[in-house]
């Protein structure tokens, strides 16, 4: 009876895992994992959120007069904290004309976000901190925690992808005019 259950419970598993499809390769993540960044696409509808100030902001404020936005979609973690860090040691200064955002995706109003934001030493880091509460953000760029995203000053989109070290963010950030 006890190998019948062992058989049962890896019958489940497997046709759980069947289910998963290209899903199924994030069990067994490697550092050659890439989510596909999509080619530059002209941008939708314009997409509004909100800082942790409470001032609505479209894509095209966040852009205007800069070379590009960067998008980091944080949910305040460990891994979010590294990859922040990182980001700020490496890509603050040197790209002073590029937007880069801590875009909150698990908080649901502005206020929220700025404790978030306070309590984990991110509030006046450089960044501009903003909630995505309506999810509009999240949805559009297919995003999840460490995604980043950066869009040119159209509002192209030149990469979406997770972080990782940092290195496709600065190859990304060096094609800018």
């Amino acid at each position: 009876m006890c190998s019948g259950n062992k058989f049962a419970a890896a019958l489940v598993l497997a046709l759980a895992l069947a289910g998963c499809g290209p899903m199924a390769d994030d069990l067994n993540p490697s550092g050659s994992d890439v989510r596909g960044a999509p080619a530059p696409t002209a941008a939708a509808a314009p997409l509004t959120f909100m800082t942790a100030d409470g001032a609505a902001m479209t894509l095209d404020e966040l852009l205007a007069g800069r070379k590009a936005a960067v998008l980091y979609f944080t949910m305040w973690c460990p891994v979010c904290d590294g990859h922040q860090s990182n980001m700020q040691a490496r890509f603050l200064a040197a790209w002073p004309q590029v937007a880069f955002v801590l875009l909150d995706y698990v908080s649901a109003t502005p206020a929220q976000a700025r404790q978030a934001a306070q309590e984990s030493g991110w509030l006046n880091a450089g960044f501009t901190v903003a909630v995505d509460a309506g999810i509009g953000m999240r949805e559009r760029f297919g995003a999840t925690m460490g995604t980043t995203v950066v869009l040119d000053a159209a509002g192209n989109t030149l990469m979406a992808e997770d972080f990782k070290d940092g290195e496709r963010l600065r190859q990304t950030l060096e094609t800018l005019p």
